[in-house]
């Protein structure tokens, strides 16, 4: 088992490891649709498929039969926050920041991605 921030889903208890440096290379464009995430609005598909495809792809260090549809299941907006700051990062959030924006902090310091 991976290291990693034990978090509550779906009735259960989950270690969600971080991101590898090779996850999170094949899925560096993708991290950008990211950056809009805006707590006051609504996810669009694009977030949520990559938000499903980004802990899915962490999860399965872990939980290698586990699928991305389960994941989709187990995500809600009670956990998605702690869940994108497990993956990147391995420490919990400090007290207090859990739910109180659905990005992770350093999604707004990413590099920008040009084609």
């Amino acid at each position: 088992m991976i290291e990693g921030v034990t978090i509550k889903m779906a009735g259960r208890e989950w270690v969600v490891p971080p991101l590898t440096l090779a996850q999170y290379h094949r899925y560096i464009r993708e991290v950008a649709k990211l950056r809009e995430l805006d707590p006051a609005m609504a996810m669009t598909e694009a977030q949520i498929e990559v938000v499903v495809a980004l802990v899915s792809a962490a999860m399965h260090r872990n939980y290698p039969d586990l699928t991305p549809e389960a994941v989709e299941d187990m995500l809600d907006f009670g956990n998605l926050s702690e869940v994108l700051l497990a993956i990147f990062s391995k420490k919990p959030p400090p007290a207090g920041v859990t739910g109180a924006t659905p990005q992770a902090p350093m999604i707004a310091t990413l590099p920008k991605v040009t084609h």
